[in-house]
């Protein structure tokens, strides 16, 4: 029997189905359109530790963002809960990173920051 190997150009990750290669490289071009409709954009005035910027955003692009990513990733977990980030962290998932983006935006007045924390810190602690 033949085995029949794919390696993803953009991350190197090699696939030995062909069937889990394509949902891969769907998921990364949906991740691609995602990136290019919800840039990401550094402040270079705000530098500090572990975080690097804080971009104002909007309740309307933090519930974009959040519905597309939700939508993107389709799993058996309640959306924004501990296991739907757990089964995306431990499985490896290719949406883990932008899943996490979710969490950086402050859930009041919708600041992007580079690190959750900050997020969680912002309007007088997590909710």
């Amino acid at each position: 029997m033949k085995l029949v190997v794919s390696k993803c150009e953009d991350c190197g990750k090699i696939f030995e189905s062909i069937t889990e290669y394509s949902k891969h490289v769907e998921g990364e071009l949906a991740i691609k359109h995602l990136q290019k409709k919800y840039p990401l954009v550094e402040d270079d005035t705000c530098k500090f530790a572990n975080g690097g910027y804080s971009v104002q955003r909007t309740k309307k692009f933090y519930n974009g963002y959040k519905n597309t990513v939700i939508k993107m990733v389709n799993n058996r977990y309640i959306p924004m809960s501990y296991g739907w980030f757990r089964c995306l962290d431990d499985g490896g998932s290719i949406y883990y990173s932008v899943a996490c983006r979710i969490s950086c935006i402050c859930k009041n007045c919708y600041k992007e920051w580079g690190q959750q924390y900050y997020a969680n810190k912002c309007c007088g602690g997590a909710e």
